[in-house]
C-alpha cells in the first residue's frame, strides 16, 4: 500500500473521533478568514489542518488470486484452501494443483542430502516458467536442522544460475 496524504481543516475546538466515531464526525469545516495576529492567539474560530493518511492499493496483478495470504505446507491446505491466495510445500512441484496458486521453491543447492539433490535436479527440469517461485529454504541456518544451510557465495551462485534467469523470463521471485 503507498500512502497518500489528503488535508482538511479542523477548528481547533473540534472533538477528534474515537474508535467508534467516523473520521467525518470530526466537524470538519471550510477554510476560515480567522485574523489571529500570532500563533500563541487561537479562537475557537481558528482552523487547524488535519493530514490524513489514506491508502491506495497496490496493482491487483501482483496479489495471487487478490488474495495476500499463504501457507507453506499441506497439513491444513484442505481447510485453508478457499482462504489464501497461494500456498508451497517446499518442493519445485507442488503437490495440488491451484487455485489457490501452488508456488515451486529452490529448496537449496543440492548439497544437503539426497532429497535436496532431487529437488534441485527437479528444479532444473521444470517444463515451464512459473508464475511465482521462492528461493532457498533458511539459507542461513545450519544444513540437516531442516535448512539449507547455504553460504552467502553458494546461495548467490545458485540464485544467479536457476532464479534470476526465471525471472528475466517473466516469473515474480520470492
Amino acid at each position: 500500500m503507498h500512502p497518500t496524504s489528503s488535508t482538511e481543516l479542523i477548528p481547533s475546538s473540534a472533538t477528534y473521533p474515537t474508535h467508534s466515531d467516523s473520521l467525518t464526525s470530526a466537524h470538519a469545516t471550510t477554510p476560515s478568514t480567522s485574523t489571529a495576529t500570532s500563533s500563541s492567539e487561537v479562537s475557537a474560530s481558528t482552523k487547524v489542518p488535519l493530514v490524513v493518511e489514506t491508502a491506495t492499493p497496490l496493482s491487483s496483478s501482483l496479489v495471487p488470486n487478490s488474495n495476500k495470504a499463504g501457507i507453506a505446507g499441506g497439513d491444513a491446505y484442505p481447510f485453508m484452501k478457499d482462504h489464501i491466495g497461494w500456498w508451497y510445500d517446499w518442493s519445485p512441484n507442488p503437490s495440488k494443483p491451484g487455485p489457490p496458486i501452488a508456488v515451486p521453491m529452490l529448496w537449496g543447492d543440492g548439497k544437503v542430502d539426497q532429497q535436496d539433490a532431487d529437488r534441485l535436479k527437479a528444479f532444473k527440469q521444470l517444463a515451464t516458467v512459473p508464475r511465482y517461485v521462492l528461493g532457498f529454504e533458511e539459507p542461513d541456518c545450519p544444513s540437516g536442522s531442516g535448512s539449507s544451510g547455504m553460504s552467502v557465495q553458494d546461495g548467490v551462485a545458485e540464485w544467479e544460475a536457476l532464479m534470476a534467469p526465471l525471472k528475466a523470463r517473466g516469473a515474480k521471485l520470492g
